[in-house]
C-alpha cells in the first residue's frame, strides 16, 4: 500500500512473528473519553453491544484477540455524536465499530484523517487504517462506520494486543468551515497490563520482524532531533529483498499538541536523491510515528548503480517541525547518519549536455524497465553560491527527432554546491506513438531544462541534446 510521504510512498505492510501471550482478558481500564472501568472478565466474555451474528475467530500465538471495550461516547458537541460501540476481529484486522450521528439541521462531512489533522494511534503508535473514514451525514441522521486496523501493520510495531486507541476527527460544515474533535482515547480491557514506556517497535525491528525478509543495515538510538517536545529517538536502515533499502525514523511527540514534520534535502553518499521536501504526517500528543522513506525513491537498484551507489555509507537530510499550512515552526536541523565505513562517493562522471548559469548537467545514460518504459538519467550540479531549482520543461522532449510525451520528477531544489539525481521518463505507449519500437532504438534525445532561483524566477532555459550509443 502506498502512502503520501511526503509525496512519498511509504509501502510494505508485512507480518511479524513474536512470542505468544496469555489469551485471558485483562481488567478493563476506564476510557479517558468518559467511559467507566469495566469489570475483569473471562476471555470468553463478549461486549454487551456485540451483534448476535458476530463470530469471534480463534486466537493465534501471534496476535491476541481478547481485548474488548465498553460502549464509549468519543465526542458530543456541535450537534455531532461519535460513539465507539465495540472492538471486533477478523482474521486480518482489528475493527472499531462506530456510530456517527448528525443531530443538527445541516449536512456534515466527517473524516478520520486529512493532511492537516486526524489519524489514529494504537498503543501509542500512529497506525494507518485500511480505509480512512469519509462519511457524508445528512441532517438528523445516523450512520454505522468501521475503522479497520490491519493486524500485519500492528505486528510490525510489536503490538500483540490492542490496549489503547487514540482517535481524532475533522468535521466539515456545508459552507466549508471545519472543526476538530481533538484526539479521544479509548482504553480496552488489556490496558491494565500495558507498559506505556516500552518500545515494542525497536524490539520488533531488532528481531527482523518489522518486515518479512528484512535485515537491519544500520540502527542508532541516539536522539537526533529535539524541538518543542518532539524527538527523533531512533534511526534505522533496513534492506528488503524485493523493495530495496528503507530509512526508518522514529519520531515521538511528547507535547500536548498534534505535531507534523518535514524531511528535505535527502542525499545518499553526498548525492541528492530527493532535493525537495516531504511531509511527516500527523502525530497525536503522546504518540510516535515511524516515518518510512524508500531510499530509491522511484529508482531501481540498477539505476542506483548507474550513479555509482552500490552501498550506502552516508545519509543526510534536514528535519523540521511545520504547522498545518506547511510553515516551519523552528530552524531545520541537519542530520547525518554514518551507515558504514569507509565513506564512499557517488560517480560524478557523465556526458556533459549543458554548463552555464552556475549549473552543470550530465547525462548518465538511458535505462529501460520490464514494462518497456524508458528513463533518461541526469546528474545536475549547482556550481554557484545560491540555491537553485532545475526542472524539465514539459512538452519539450523529442526522441530520434520526433516530439514525445514524457513525465519527470519534481524540479530539483539544489543548495549551493549540491548535486542531485534527475530523470525524465517515457512510457512505452508514448514511445510507441513516436514510432520507436524498443527503448534500445532511441539514438538521440532533445529537451529543455528550466533553471530558477529560490524565489522561482526563471534564470535560463537551456536546450540539451544527448546521443545514445547502440
Amino acid at each position: 500500500m502506498k502512502k503520501r510521504i511526503i509525496a512519498w510512498l511509504l509501502a510494505g505492510l508485512l507480518a511479524v512473528s513474536l512470542a505468544g501471550c496469555s489469551g485471558e482478558v485483562e481488567e478493563t481500564a476506564g476510557s479517558t473519553a468518559g467511559s467507566e472501568a469495566a469489570e475483569a472478565t473471562e476471555a470468553s466474555s463478549k461486549p454487551e453491544t456485540e451483534p448476535e451474528t458476530e463470530s469471534k475467530p480463534e486466537e493465534t500465538p501471534e496476535f491476541q484477540t481478547s481485548a474488548i471495550i465498553e460502549e464509549t461516547v468519543l465526542y458530543q458537541e456541535q450537534d455531532i455524536r461519535i460513539t465507539a460501540e465495540a472492538l471486533t476481529y477478523t482474521a486480518h484486522s482489528v475493527d472499531l465499530q462506530l456510530v456517527l450521528e448528525n443531530q443538527g439541521s445541516q449536512p456534515r462531512r466527517l473524516l478520520s484523517h486529512t493532511e492537516s489533522y486526524g489519524g489514529s494511534a494504537v498503543n501509542g503508535y500512529m497506525i494507518d487504517v485500511d480505509t480512512p473514514l469519509d462519511v457524508e451525514l445528512a441532517p438528523e441522521s445516523q450512520e454505522d462506520a468501521v475503522l479497520s486496523f490491519p493486524v500485519e501493520e500492528l505486528m510490525r510495531y510489536g503490538i500483540r494486543q490492542v490496549a489503547v486507541l487514540q482517535l481524532g476527527f475533522q468535521i466539515w460544515e456545508e459552507d466549508g468551515a471545519a472543526f476538530e474533535t481533538g484526539p479521544a482515547e479509548i482504553r480496552t480491557s488489556a490496558y491494565g497490563h500495558f507498559d506505556a514506556d516500552a518500545d515494542p517497535y525497536q524490539a520488533a525491528l531488532e528481531q527482523g520482524a518489522f518486515a518479512e525478509g528484512s535485515q537491519i543495515v544500520y540502527m542508532d538510538t541516539t536522539e537526533r532531533f529535539g524541538q518543542q517536545d518532539v524527538h527523533m529517538v531512533s534511526a534505522a536502515v533496513v534492506s528488503q529483498e524485493n523493495s530495496g533499502p528503507r530509512l526508518l525514523l522514529e519520531v515521538a511527540n511528547r507535547s500536548e499538541e498534534t505535531a507534523r514534520g518535514q524531511v528535505a534535502g535527502l542525499s545518499l553518499n553526498g548525492l541528492g536523491i530527493f532535493y525537495g521536501s516531504g511531509t511527516v504526517d500527523n502525530i497525536h500528543p503522546g504518540a510516535t510515528r515511524i516515518v518510512e522513506i524508500p531510499l530509491q525513491l522511484g529508482m531501481s537498484g540498477e539505476t542506483m548503480e548507474a550513479y555509482g551507489i552500490s552501498e550506502i555509507s552516508r545519509i543526510a537530510f534536514d528535519f523540521a517541525l511545520i504547522d498545518r499550512d506547511g510553515q516551519a515552526l523552528g530552524e531545520p536541523e541537519a542530520i547525518t547518519l554514518a551507515v558504514s565505513e569507509p565513506e564512499t562517493a557517488f560517480d560524478a562522471s557523465g556526458q556533459e549536455v549543458y554548463s552555464g548559469d552556475g549549473v552543470q548537467i550530465l547525462s548518465k545514460g538511458l535505462q529501460a524497465d520490464s514494462n518497456g518504459d524508458a528513463t533518461l538519467l541526469f546528474l545536475i550540479q549547482n556550481q554557484g553560491e545560491e540555491e537553485l531549482q532545475v526542472g524539465y520543461q514539459e512538452g519539450s522532449l523529442s526522441l530520434n527527432g520526433t516530439d514525445t510525451q514524457a513525465s519527470s520528477q519534481a524540479a530539483a531544489a539544489l543548495p549551493a554546491g549540491g548535486t542531485s539525481v534527475f530523470y525524465v521518463q517515457v512510457a512505452s505507449a508514448d514511445r510507441d506513438a513516436s514510432g520507436i519500437l524498443e527503448p534500445a532504438d532511441i539514438r538521440t534525445a532533445k529537451l529543455t531544462f528550466e533553471i530558477q532561483d529560490a524565489a522561482g524566477s526563471v534564470l535560463a532555459e537551456p536546450e540539451a541534446e544527448i546521443s545514445y550509443q547502440p
